[in-house]
Order: C-alpha cells, then structure tokens, then sequence
C-alpha cells in the first residue's frame, strides 16, 4: 500500500500497477478455468503458465527479484515441453450473433473508439500517459459494452479474457520474433 500512498510516485505509474494488477488476475483466472477444462489434454501445464504469468504481472513488483525470476523459469518450463494448449471455449451460437448485430449494428465499434479517445486524451494529460488512458478506455469499452447488452456480465468479460489468453499463446508460440528458448527444433517456426 506504501506503493499507492507515496506522493513521489506519479499517478500514471499507480494507475499503471492498478491494472497490471487486474490483468495479472485476470490470467490468474484464465489459468484456473484451464484446470478445470477437463477436456484440455495439458490443462496442467496452462494452468502453471497462465497462473504464474499473472502473479508476476499482479505482483512482482511486490516479489523479490530473485523469486520473480523463478517463478519466470518455471512459468516457462511448460511452454518448452509444449504442455500450454488452448482449452474448449464457449462460442455464441448463430442465433446470439445475429440478435446481436441486429440490436447493436455498427454501434459495436464505438467501445474501439474510446480506446483510442482516451488513449490520446491520456497522452495530453501528463500526470497519465497514453498507456494508462488506454486501459482506462478499455474499462470505458466494457461498459459501454455492457450498456449495449445487459447480457454482457463480468462472467462474459472474464471469459473472453480467457479466450484471448487461448488466442494469443498459439500466436505467440508459431511466431518467428519468439525468444530462441521457445523455438522447437521439432519444426520451423515460420508460419
């Protein structure tokens, strides 16, 4: 808490670490509900991932440097053995998206747009940065998300986070700007 109350830190900094923190959770998160996707061959092993990701998000300015970095290494040691695989995922049915499009239309790219607003309003206002008001904006798109469709619970955003976090490691693992410790000499790299 010493953190937040210290008036030498600059607010864009504590805004910062607010939400390291929520998106340190919310891969904490991801990596619980990976553990319980029975159906996931290497449930363990993304739950170790995403789970250990999101405490050195969320917390490692709080860890010691030395666990930080061993939390790292093992955090890593499922990806090398390739145990980090996407889980099942709750997909809209045809009928979810077309009522939605109908209620929503274009309007579903309003919530984009004030990304971007409040990225550049953040960028003018110093004692911000454009970092920080654009994950204001993204709290800002999910309530307007919300306000389009009440069904739109915290549950949904959570589990969309989840799908994200299912989206980006198989991205991120075929990817040829990965660091050399996660190239598999089992096949290239190259997409």
């Amino acid at each position: 808490m010493a953190f937040f109350m210290d008036p030498e830190v600059l607010s864009s900094d504590k805004i910062m670490e607010v939400f390291y923190i929520v998106m340190g959770l919310m891969s904490i998160y991801a990596g619980v509900h990976n553990l319980r996707d029975r159906s996931n061959p290497s449930r363990y092993g993304t739950f170790v991932f995403w789970t250990l990701l999101g405490v050195v998000i969320a917390f490692g300015r709080w860890i010691p440097p030395m666990i930080d970095g061993l939390l790292i290494v093992i955090m890593v040691i499922p990806a090398i053995a390739q145990r980090v695989k996407p889980g099942k995922a709750a997909e809209p049915t045809d009928a979810e998206v077309e009522g939605n499009f109908r209620r929503i239309g274009q309007k579903v790219f309003i919530p984009a747009l004030a990304i971007g607003v409040f990225a550049i309003a953040g960028a003018l206002i110093p004692a911000i940065g454009a970092l920080a008001g654009c994950c204001i904006g993204v709290f800002v798109s999910a309530i307007i998300l919300w306000a389009f469709n009440r069904a739109n619970t915290p549950a949904v955003f959570l589990g969309d986070s989840c799908a994200c976090c299912r989206c980006c490691w198989p991205v991120w693992a075929r990817s040829s700007t990965r660091p050399a410790w996660a190239t598999s000499s089992r096949g290239s790299s190259a997409a």
